[in-house]
């Protein structure tokens, strides 16, 4: 058994840094974009990452954050190396992390679908959310400087492929639709979270942009946490209730990790 479990472990890890690679050379993110956007604030370009996302003044919500980095600083050059973190930082840097887990997470539990030759609605599924997800990251990575990023994204990379691949390959799409649901249902407290005290503050154009921005993320993964309960239905029970809690919080250990570290 516990060779076994060896092999398993191995075998999530190669994924996941196979996944990352595959992913990274169909699409590296530029490391020149957060400058683009601090340098050209006078300009406004609108960008929408996947099929019938709503479009976002990129530009507005990049002025936004860093205005406020700006002046929680007392001013300095937003999003160089050794910069100080704000709440909005770490909760940014948290979304990168949530994302890049996200998008693991389909990642893995598309290959125990294909190894377990299950096929159909449930790679459907997990086509139609990791859409999502790659838009959400897209998002966030081209807004937030590299050095404001959280510094584990290959342990979240790892962790977000394991959270799909393990509950999949033991129990097929009800482990797929179980492990989703409850993902999502922090997600949703954590986007609302982040909307709820910017909205009590006095918004301009590019912090109420912002908050559209989140908002649509969030009921993206409203939708998903939605969807995969549908899915789970008559499957929902006791061990998907406790696998759900277990889930919710290495969730929010990991968010705040991630706004930390």
């Amino acid at each position: 058994m516990a060779a076994r479990l060896r092999v398993v472990s191995r075998a999530v890890v190669a994924g996941a840094a196979t996944a990352h690679a595959s992913l990274a050379a169909r699409s590296e993110p530029s490391s020149t974009a957060h400058e683009s956007l601090a340098h050209n604030e006078s300009s406004s370009r609108a960008v929408t990452a996947h099929e019938s996302a709503p479009v976002f003044d990129m530009k507005a919500v990049a002025r936004a954050i860093s205005r406020r980095w700006r002046q929680e600083n007392g001013g300095g050059a937003y999003g160089e190396r050794g910069s100080r973190w704000y709440w909005l930082d770490r909760e940014l840097s948290s979304n990168v992390a949530g994302e890049t887990g996200a998008v693991f997470i389909y990642v893995g539990a598309r290959q125990a679908l294909r190894l377990r030759g299950i096929g159909g609605d449930s790679e459907a599924f997990c086509s139609e959310h990791v859409a999502a997800e790659r838009a959400h990251l897209a998002y966030f990575e081209e807004l937030i400087p590299p050095p404001l990023h959280t510094s584990l994204l290959p342990a979240w990379r790892a962790a977000g492929y394991g959270l799909g691949f393990l509950p999949t390959f033991v129990a097929g799409e009800a482990g797929l639709y179980a492990t989703v649901r409850s993902v999502e249902t922090f997600v949703e407290k954590h986007y609302n979270e982040q909307i709820t005290r910017l909205e009590q503050e006095e918004l301009d154009d590019d912090g109420k942009e912002l908050v559209r921005l989140l908002r649509a993320c969030c009921e993206d993964e409203v939708h998903h946490k939605e969807d995969a309960a549908n899915r789970l239905g008559a499957a929902d029970g006791a061990v998907a209730a406790g696998w759900g809690t277990l889930v919710e919080f290495g969730s929010a250990v990991a968010a705040e990790v991630a706004r930390r570290v």
